[in-house]
């Protein structure tokens, strides 16, 4: 199955954001590489926590724009990133029990999801992290 991959019309205006984005892409591209060529489980499981781990790295940053910058919608974004958090922490612990289907579930989850997140609910935010908003 095709890799993530980056477009222009994903960025939000944000340099910073935009290369986090992107290194999300790498990090489910490389999650999906190992699955695909039936990595060994410790493969697989590092991989992915590399992925939870930067999720969360990306989140925090993003969610403190939002505070920094008065972004209204901080809220409902946020509950999206929890909700998130909660659905990839499934898919993981699937992971660490064995379960390879969960790695192909949790693949296309994450591409899914990263890219209707961008292109909707973080382009929402674009004015207030690329200094646009009107006072």
């Amino acid at each position: 199955m095709p890799g993530l991959e980056w477009m222009p019309a994903l960025a939000v205006g944000n340099a910073e954001l935009d290369e986090e984005h992107k290194v999300l892409f790498a990090l489910i591209n490389r999650l999906d590489e190992a699955r695909e060529a039936d990595s060994d489980r410790r493969v697989l499981l590092e991989v992915a926590e590399e992925l939870v781990r930067y999720v969360h790295v990306h989140f925090s940053h993003e969610e403190g724009l939002f505070t920094s910058n008065g972004y209204p919608d901080a809220d409902v974004h946020k509950e999206e990133h929890r909700s998130f958090v909660a659905r990839v922490a499934a898919f993981h612990a699937k992971v660490i029990e064995g379960d390879r289907s969960a790695a192909a579930e949790m693949v296309e989850y994450l591409k899914s999801w990263l890219t209707r997140h961008i292109s909707a609910s973080d382009r929402k935010y674009r004015p207030w992290v690329s200094g646009k908003v009107a006072d």
